[in-house]
């Protein structure tokens, strides 16, 4: 520390030398904790505490970009999945409703029943029906994706969102113990509980640093001057005329009690169940992780069977066209072999959706969402 005092001083005795007397010190102390403090003072644990705090914020700013990120993925392809779905309805109505065009040829020629050309209306509008749900889950999408990314709402819908990616299946196989090791280096949960336990390890240190005994080594140098005007002094101190100086040591020891006990045994239980913390989070995210790859590899197959099942539901149609056409089988018959294979293209187009939101989950569990797609991950 350094001080720079002054002082004036009259005085109504006629012995005094100087009246007014001007006086002025220059002191420069240094004090050395040797015992108390001598780890880390009050001060530099203050400071370690606010850069945690600081990293904190950080991290959590990093995982609201996570957050905000994948529901816009996620969201972005439900609405890849709606509008695919849409052209399904749409062929399956189409097609239904060139099978009631023949059904009604047919009729007029009194070689089908009424109840073929109901049935087929039947379809027809159960068809028509879906095409008018597939709008709506675009329109549902849509909405929902411009209140993610805060694209105005207006009522004649002068904005529209047009998907330009389709979902793939070409990302590489996905290794649990490998996952793991990425997400526990990169969740921003499992690294602010790292911070707070280190933050509780600060508060502990200084709990137990300040029940330890006070030894202190101290010095101190003074310039000191003294004059009958105000520049004398000053001028005496600024050439050291006048020095006074003490070196020594000063030994003070705390007398404990028990709210000093009980600070230090509260920090440490804080240190412990921020610990405990760590660990639930640890297993957390090994759980999650482990859920989220089997996801990805679980849709990966999904896409495998329900492609084969596509394919061979338009085989199936095919050839019981053909039998119809032939005669050999029934309306009611070949409007069920259309609706399988709408089901099954959906359930198709569903999977290779469902797999890149799993990929989209995947890389939330592991914290790598911003390194995905292209952002600082720091």
């Amino acid at each position: 520390g350094v001080s720079l005092n002054g002082t004036r001083a009259t005085s109504n005795s006629r012995n005094a030398a100087i009246n007014p007397a001007y006086r002025a010190s220059m002191t420069f102390d240094v004090i050395q904790p040797l015992l108390n403090g001598f780890r880390k003072s009050p001060e530099l644990t203050a400071i370690a505490v606010a850069e945690n705090d600081f990293e904190i914020s950080q991290l959590q700013l990093k995982e609201e970009l996570i957050r905000a990120l994948s529901d816009v993925e996620v969201t972005y392809w439900e609405l890849v999945f709606a509008l695919k779905n849409l052209d399904v309805q749409q062929t399956a109505a189409l097609q239904a409703k060139d099978l009631q065009r023949r059904i009604e040829g047919l009729r007029a020629q009194g070689m089908a029943i009424g109840s073929d050309v109901l049935q087929a209306k039947s379809v027809v509008a159960t068809r028509e029906a879906a095409v008018i749900s597939a709008f709506d889950a675009i329109e549902d999408a849509h909405d929902r994706l411009k209140r993610l990314i805060n694209l105005p709402f207006d009522g004649d819908d002068s904005v529209t969102i047009v998907p330009t990616d389709t979902p793939n299946t070409d990302a590489a196989e996905a290794a649990v113990a490998h996952e793991v090791d990425i997400a526990l280096e990169r969740r921003t949960d499992y690294q602010t509980a790292k911070i707070d336990l280190a933050t509780r390890g600060e508060y502990v240190s200084e709990a137990e640093n300040a029940r330890q005994p006070q030894l202190d080594l101290e010095g101190s140098l003074s310039l000191n001057g003294l004059g009958a005007a105000l520049g004398d002094p000053l001028s005496q101190v600024g050439k050291a005329e006048h020095r006074t100086w003490h070196v020594g040591v000063a030994l003070r020891i705390p007398i404990e009690g028990q709210g000093a006990n009980a600070e230090l045994e509260r920090v440490r239980l804080e240190r412990e169940r921020a610990r405990l913390a760590l660990d639930a989070i640890k297993q957390q995210i090994v759980e999650q992780v482990r859920g989220a790859t089997r996801q990805v590899e679980t849709t990966r197959h999904r896409i495998d069977a329900t492609r084969a099942a596509e394919e061979f539901a338009r085989q199936a149609l095919s050839i019981e066209e053909r039998r119809y056409e032939l005669g050999y089988t029934l309306s009611h018959d070949l409007l069920e072999f259309q609706a399988d294979l709408a089901e099954a293209a959906t359930n198709h187009l569903r999977a290779v959706v469902d797999y890149r939101i799993a990929r989209v989950e995947l890389n939330r569990a592991t914290g790598t969402t911003l390194e995905t797609l292209g952002a600082p991950g720091e």
